[in-house]
């Protein structure tokens, strides 16, 4: 490696770490990430400082190399499989044919790994390409910049004292956050999934104008197809994904028949919240007559790998005739993952 190469890959990594830090990666999480190669200091700023201050060598280009690869990889799949906000639309097959041809027509196939780490997360960054998450489902993708505030540990910014007072010294930051949105066609099953990035990252508020603008977009591409006024009603999976034994639910929320609200969440003790005493007796003392309206369920995978959905309403929902909740949340690392979450969703 050139020393002109060695500083570009080097930048590289800098931008992956700034990407990692504002999607919420601590500093514990990031270390270990790169621990078979480099011991990084223990705090973000002594982090950059030692990147910025590795000389080249040909040791260091190794190095520097390693270090990048194993971020670059981590910050894709986050960018492509991890905190999605799901929607599903069904429309007629004609109108899916006629959607699908326009988006192939306007989109060129391109492995994601083929785009540097700064073309990826650069506010400036004008991206779009097809990629094939399997033979079944074809992604269009786009990348987005949503401003936001973060919140960020600077504990090793202040002094000694401030330091000893508080358990956690935490800063407001805004920031442009990168983001791929998707438009994927299930060929299969003639439905569009609606991707859209940075969930539980942005406040809720943001992310549904976000959804709401990118649906928009997507209607808009061709004339004359006909959109159903709703995505379809997720909310009676909620229940089904309860009863189902498959996964372990990392949280949920339920009413009572007397109208009690009760939330779950899973620990040490009980990785599945369903199981914990307090809740399996309550469950019989009503005989099963509870109202759920929120779950999240994790999913072990034979890839030795998981993935979660978040299907999350509102407690007002258990109270109507006709609940519904037209969106969900997926966390994943890997296309497999990504497409076995959106399978059990459908």
């Amino acid at each position: 490696m050139i020393e002109a190469e060695f500083i570009k890959v080097r930048n590289e990594t800098v931008a992956a770490v700034v990407f990692l830090q504002n999607r919420g990666m601590t500093v514990g999480e990031l270390r270990e990430l790169v621990s078979s190669y480099s011991d990084f200091p223990k705090q973000w700023a002594g982090i950059f400082s030692f990147i910025d201050n590795i000389e080249y060598s040909v040791v260091n280009s190794s190095l520097i190399e390693n270090i990048y690869l194993a971020l670059s990889v981590v910050v894709r799949n986050k960018l492509l499989y991890s905190n999605k906000l799901i929607k599903i639309i069904d429309i007629n097959d004609s109108d899916f044919d006629l959607l699908f041809k326009h988006y192939q027509r306007s989109y060129k196939t391109k492995d994601p790994s083929k785009y540097s780490i700064s073309e990826l997360v650069q506010e400036d960054s004008a991206i779009r390409f097809r990629f094939d998450l399997n033979q079944d489902k074809v992604g269009f993708f786009v990348r987005e910049t949503v401003n936001d505030y973060v919140r960020i540990d600077i504990a090793d910014r202040v002094d000694d004292d401030l330091r000893a007072e508080f358990n956690n010294i935490i800063g407001l930051k805004k920031v442009a956050f990168p983001g791929l949105y998707a438009c994927i066609f299930d060929k299969k099953n003639k439905c569009l999934i609606i991707s859209v990035d940075l969930a539980n990252i942005i406040k809720s508020k943001v992310l549904n104008v976000e959804m709401s603008k990118f649906s928009i977009e997507i209607k808009k591409c061709v004339a004359g197809v006909t959109f159903p006024p709703n995505s379809r009603n997720l909310f009676g999976k909620i229940k089904l994904f309860y009863d189902n034994k498959e996964g372990v639910a990392k949280d949920f929320s339920l009413k009572s028949p007397d109208g009690v609200i009760y939330h779950a969440h899973a620990n040490e003790q009980h990785p599945d919240a369903r199981t914990s005493i307090y809740h399996t007796s309550g469950e019989k003392g009503v005989k099963g007559k509870v109202s759920l309206y929120r779950i999240c369920k994790e999913f072990q995978t034979k890839r030795i790998s998981s993935y979660s959905i978040d299907l999350k309403s509102i407690a007002a929902m258990t109270t109507k005739s006709n609940p519904f909740l037209y969106e969900t949340t997926i966390m994943a690392d890997s296309a497999a993952d990504f497409v076995e979450a959106i399978d059990k969703i459908l």
